[in-house]
């Protein structure tokens, strides 16, 4: 069976922030090197602040690295420009938040289409819409359509966000701290529903979590130490809890 094409290729990427105060410069993350492949799930751990939102932003090209190169299917993201990088956030990356960003005023059914009005390519407005709809069908929202974020539960609100990565049929689905705001019967329904539509869609999805238990059900896990990239050792995070 052919493995399936390399997706997403990280390749010693390094981020350094200027310090507040003007003293030295605070590098957050250090030759940073990853790859994923077509339809894989990867999960990124790590305490607060060991730079998995910034690694997460820079995959995302909404911000851009101090040195390294970041390759999302074959292209190299910094030498496009800011059209092209629109063009790619769009269409090719689907974004999930801890905070699901919804546009309070909008209905469930506007938020979700709100990716498909930007760009002239990609899928016609009744196939987007058709994707659209199916899409809340399968997450159980179907009768919610017309419903401001206001008027759901946080789980809902959270499927309605992850219905919206997707409506554009992304390559990647980029993850962050997404079930870090919901109860854990919310957030283990969540984990389910993301799992399970990267089995349906073909996405591939890379997650930045605390919550171990999400992070044991992706395909691969890694830990941000010191700004530095390693696979996860879960005998090691055992025994160093005992």
């Amino acid at each position: 069976m052919t493995e399936p094409a390399i997706l997403l290729s990280v390749a010693d990427l390094s981020k350094r922030f200027d310090s507040p105060d003007g003293g030295d410069l605070t590098e957050v993350l250090r030759g940073v090197t990853l790859e994923l492949r077509q339809g894989e799930t990867a999960a990124l751990m790590g305490p607060s602040g060991s730079g998995k939102t910034t690694l997460l932003q820079l995959i995302g090209t909404l911000d851009r690295p101090t040195s390294g190169a970041v390759r999302l299917e074959g292209r190299e993201l910094a030498g496009l420009g800011e059209r092209e990088l629109a063009e790619v956030r769009n269409r090719r990356l689907g974004f999930v938040f801890q905070s699901h960003h919804l546009l309070p005023q909008c209905t469930v059914w506007e938020n979700v289409l709100v990716p498909t009005l930007a760009g002239a390519a990609g899928a016609s407005t009744a196939e987007a819409e058709e994707r659209a709809r199916r899409l809340l069908g399968r997450v159980g929202l179907a009768h919610r359509l017309a419903h401001r974020p206001g008027r759901l539960s946080g789980g809902e609100r959270q499927r309605v966000a992850v219905v919206r990565a997707l409506v554009n049929a992304p390559a990647l689905v980029l993850a962050d701290e997404p079930t870090g705001a919901l109860d854990r019967t919310a957030a283990t329904q969540l984990a389910e529903l993301l799992l399970e539509l990267n089995r349906e869609e073909g996405t591939a999805l890379l997650v930045a979590t605390h919550a171990r238990d999400l992070a044991m059900r992706m395909g691969r896990v890694y830990e941000l130490v010191e700004g530095r990239l390693r696979p996860f050792d879960a005998g090691a995070a055992e025994a160093a809890a005992r």
